[in-house]
């Protein structure tokens, strides 16, 4: 989309407007922002309108980026913030203009009181940059302390919130900021991912399949211990043979919630890989799970209500 459009789109309520400083700080050669997104793979298009907004000297106050679980939103979302604030990516945690915030459980509101604003309220000549990991999960009086700071951020700011599913975010926070998709990995690149951090090409690719294009996923596969056992949950729930005793013993191996919840996502993506009549039916029972699983409903009893019947 062209400049002056995309700025229609969202706004200039949204935008930081230019000023010398700023003209003189964000990057401007092709060659300095190719070489902050170099080690992203994939993401052409995503990195494209990422660039575009450093070199057109525009950066709204507020980014969703949104997509799949592990292809790389936290990557770029850190990548963006360093060429903003002109910093190695290796240093950015050294960088006085950066935070990142991933909780474990839910993003309540003493994260955004505690943390965020206070980060916003600091004096500062650069850009400061608040990365907010998971965001979807955040409490509706985390979002309502946080609106203010969107309504009315402070000049050279930007909070990025990284989602896998922007429609569980209250619409207060996500009318507010531009979002910028991420799509799933092809299969060769997942496997250089997965080599290039030193899996060997054999188990590689057989992670690159089951996590349909995640290689953020099939690290986690490979780091539980957990292949064979998700292997398994596809195939039973490709088959229809014996769903509920895979589904329960893969989750039971998941200690948090959030974790299995991601696990399912993983799963309805296994399964939307792969051709079949009995796809469509599994898809809408493991969507069904997953709001269970959210809801924390017992495991043995939310597997059994939905799989039961499928042996």
């Amino acid at each position: 989309m062209a400049l002056a459009n995309w700025q229609d789109a969202v706004g200039r309520r949204f935008l930081s407007p230019p000023t010398d400083r700023r003209r003189r700080s964000i990057l401007k050669s092709e060659k300095e922002l190719q070489d902050y997104f170099a080690q992203l793979v994939g993401q052409r298009e995503a990195v494209e309108r990422l660039k575009r907004m450093l070199s057109n000297e525009w950066v709204p106050h507020g980014l969703m980026f949104c997509g799949p679980f592990g292809v790389g939103k936290a990557t770029a979302a850190r990548l963006f913030a360093a060429a903003l604030i002109r910093t190695p990516p290796d240093r950015l945690e050294r960088t006085a203009g950066f935070i990142h915030i991933t909780p474990e459980t839910s993003f309540g509101v003493d994260l955004i009181r505690d943390q965020v604003i206070p980060f916003f309220s600091l004096r500062r000549d650069g850009w400061r940059v608040a990365v907010l990991d998971g965001a979807e999960r955040m409490t509706r009086e985390a979002a309502n302390a946080l609106l203010k700071t969107l309504e009315e951020p402070p000049p050279r700011s930007l909070i990025v919130l990284v989602v896998m599913r922007p429609e569980e975010l209250p619409s207060t926070i996500s009318s507010r900021c531009v979002s910028v998709p991420f799509s799933r990995l092809t299969f060769e690149q997942t496997v250089d991912v997965l080599c290039g951090v030193g899996v060997v090409r054999e188990m590689a690719e057989k992670a690159a399949i089951l996590s349909a294009g995640s290689p953020g996923f099939a690290l986690q596969l490979i780091d539980d211990d957990l292949l064979a056992v998700f292997a398994d949950a596809v195939e039973t729930l490709l088959t229809g043979r014996g769903c509920e005793k895979a589904v329960v013993t893969l989750l039971r191996k998941v200690k948090r919630r959030e974790r299995m919840a991601e696990m399912l996502d993983g799963l309805v993506a296994a399964v939307s890989s792969r051709e079949g009549s009995r796809c469509w039916d599994v898809l809408q029972r493991l969507q069904r799970l997953h709001r269970d699983i959210s809801a924390n409903l017992n495991v043995g009893l939310a597997v059994s209500a939905i799989f039961g019947g499928a042996k």
